[in-house]
């Protein structure tokens, strides 16, 4: 029996309400010889949540830590200086697969031997995300985030507007028209029953990202939208309708193409298939299991 180690799981209270998701389970389903403290002075391991570079070797050198990572080609960082940090972790959550990321950026002599510890999966979902009944597709698709350019917001609002259909967003109002129903802060329960209301849900973050929405969304019934992309690929096939990552117009295009065909329904298969391997009980397990092989 492992000597229970104290762990704090930090969170900083202006990141996405995703991260707050992914802390939060963390919390819920820790095994029995993990003590969670609200003071990461009183840590044993600290867990990090990495969006980018900036202020990591300071936080990095103050105690063992593990970290969980959602960004890297935007986050700043050379492939060599993320490695740096990757090899003094306990392990690296991440649904990109870093490993291969290092072994096709860093130099030939790169040795994989030398390839820091990391768990490779995808975020989970909540069970409170289902279908509302009964369902009534009020919005050809939803979206999330706070930029534009980044999330294209934009072009599903026009490719939504070409079909005549309305659109819902999580996130502030964006100035798009009286089409665009916005919404923040609301409950679980009743962003379930929005998610329930929508055909599509977007995942279309570009160069890279997950977003926690899509698979909300599938599992109430909305189908997920998202770039055609490795990490997108590995997680959502057999989910998801791919589109490539071009221009605006190219991007409002492909949805409009896609708007103008009939919406294959979510199966009941299919959100048993997401639930099994979305279950963040099983995800948060193998983290803390990472982490004691490395202890």
């Amino acid at each position: 029996m492992l000597k229970p180690i104290n762990v704090y799981v930090g969170h900083n209270p202006d990141l996405s309400q995703g991260i707050h998701r992914v802390s939060r389970a963390l919390r819920a389903f820790t095994p029995n010889w993990v003590q969670i403290v609200d003071q990461e002075d009183w840590a044993d391991l600290r867990i990090g949540h990495v969006v980018g570079i900036q202020d990591m070797e300071e936080w990095c050198s103050r105690g063992p830590y593990a970290l969980i990572q959602y960004c890297v080609q935007t986050g700043g960082g050379t492939a060599e200086e993320w490695r740096k940090i990757w090899m003094g972790a306990k392990t690296t959550w991440s649904y990109y697969d870093l490993a291969h990321w290092l072994s096709h950026t860093l130099p030939p002599s790169y040795s994989e031997s030398l390839c820091p510890n990391f768990y490779y999966a995808p975020l989970g979902v909540d069970p409170v995300f289902k279908p509302s009944f009964p369902l009534r597709k009020r919005y050809m698709i939803g979206t999330s985030g706070y930029v534009d350019e980044t999330e294209c917001i934009g072009e599903c609002y026009r490719a939504a507007t070409r079909v005549e259909r309305s659109m819902l967003h999580l996130g502030p109002h964006l100035n798009f028209g009286p089409s665009v129903t916005c919404i923040r802060g609301v409950p679980d329960k009743m962003l379930a029953d929005f998610w329930s209301q929508c055909s599509y849900v977007a995942g279309l973050r570009r160069i890279e990202g997950f977003e926690l929405p899509v698979i909300e969304g599938l599992m109430c019934g909305a189908r997920p939208v998202v770039f055609d992309a490795p990490h997108y690929r590995k997680w959502f096939d057999g989910f998801a309708e791919f589109i490539p990552e071009g221009t605006p117009q190219e991007v409002e295009d492909a949805l409009f193409t896609l708007f103008s065909r009939p919406v294959r329904p979510i199966t009941q298969a299919e959100r048993e298939a997401a639930r099994t391997q979305f279950h963040w009980p099983t995800l948060c397990a193998g983290f803390w299991e990472a982490i004691r092989c490395s202890l």
